[in-house]
């Protein structure tokens, strides 16, 4: 690895994890510490990293302000835009990207496929808890913050096949986490059909989940369906990450 690479993974592995010291993380890349503040150097002149009295490490002022700034959701929607068209095309299905925001799902991506309509429009927001990609969501949130959710009802049933129950929720959002995709079998709306998965960045935090939707539940439910759903969520992934 040359040292431009050793000096952008530690920085990564520093900005990935705020607060760590210079030793921990030298330890974790396998580099000696002296290496490593050598290499991390030209980051505190430029304001990148800072580092408090106590050894703690973290982004610097200047970098913070210019992420706070940052069109998060817009580098998402262009990173994962060209997959999903690829992926709609592939399968025949209608394609979303979304994020959590504010409890809701924001759909920030829409490809759509031949004739068949789906409601949904880039920019529109939807609940979560009855929806794939919402699910999906949920079930990457910690503890707190999942029983804060849950605990924030009523869930209003939108169809016969809407689940409402916290108690019911978290079981299934349980069973999402561990299989690692989630569908939504006319959940949200009557005749419409949706399967989900989570898009990871850095330290494999779930930034978003990418869907496929249409009237078919046979077609949906297909192994091959959820083959390439996992083969596109992985290719954008790998997007968002360094490296990779």
């Amino acid at each position: 690895m040359t040292s431009t690479a050793k000096a952008v993974a530690l920085f990564s592995h520093i900005v990935s994890n705020p607060g760590t010291t210079v030793e921990t993380a030298a330890k974790e890349l396998a580099l000696p510490v002296s290496t490593a503040y050598r290499l991390l150097v030209p980051f505190f002149r430029a304001g990148l990293l800072a580092r408090p009295k106590n050894g703690e490490v973290m982004p610097g002022i200047p970098l913070m302000l210019s992420l706070s700034q940052a069109d998060i959701a817009g580098i998402l929607g262009a990173l994962a835009r060209p997959h999903l068209a690829r992926l709609s095309k592939t399968l025949k299905m209608t394609s979303h990207l979304g994020i959590f925001e504010n409890d809701m799902v924001t759909y920030l991506v829409k490809v759509p496929h031949g004739e068949e309509q789906v409601f949904t429009r880039e920019g529109m927001q939807l609940e979560a808890y009855c929806s794939a990609i919402g699910k999906v969501l949920l079930s990457e949130l910690s503890t707190d913050n999942l029983a804060a959710y849950l605990a924030g009802g009523p869930f209003i049933r939108l169809t016969p096949h809407t689940v409402t129950d916290p108690h019911h929720m978290h079981s299934h959002l349980m069973d999402v986490s561990r299989q690692g995709y989630a569908t939504d079998i006319e959940e949200i709306s009557l005749g419409l059909h949706c399967m989900a998965m989570p898009v990871f960045g850095p330290a494999r935090r779930a930034l978003a989940a990418i869907s496929v939707s249409c009237g078919d539940k046979a077609k949906l439910l297909a192994p091959s369906t959820r083959e390439q759903l996992k083969q596109t969520a992985a290719q954008i992934s790998g997007a968002c990450q360094p490296g990779l």
